[in-house]
């Protein structure tokens, strides 16, 4: 079980400026499917996370200073936020096909 990180859910290059670990990661398969980006949302990115009013952590952290995470928003969007903020969290795990 772990949390994902940002680039996992969106597709998008302006993520470099933010997220050190882009290169790391791809953005899983169901975000992909569903077309969600910086500049589509989509209620797929929502969906996923505790309901459509909450802010979910990331394990991103925010590159261009210490005491910033990147959470996702109810609405399925990209932030960030000071690290000692009471926000939810969505863990997730992977079963891989062999």
């Amino acid at each position: 079980m772990y949390l994902l990180s940002s680039h996992e859910i969106w597709e998008d290059k302006k993520l470099l400026t933010y997220d050190r670990a882009y290169n790391d990661t791809r953005q899983l398969d169901y975000y992909k499917e569903r077309n969600v980006s910086l500049n589509n949302n989509s209620t797929a990115a929502s969906k996923s996370f505790i309901d459509n009013t909450k802010s979910c952590w990331l394990r991103t952290p925010y590159a261009s200073t210490t005491n910033m995470y990147i959470p996702v928003t109810g609405r399925g969007q990209f932030d960030g936020n000071i690290a000692n903020l009471s926000l939810g969290i969505s863990t997730v795990f992977r079963i891989e096909q062999k």
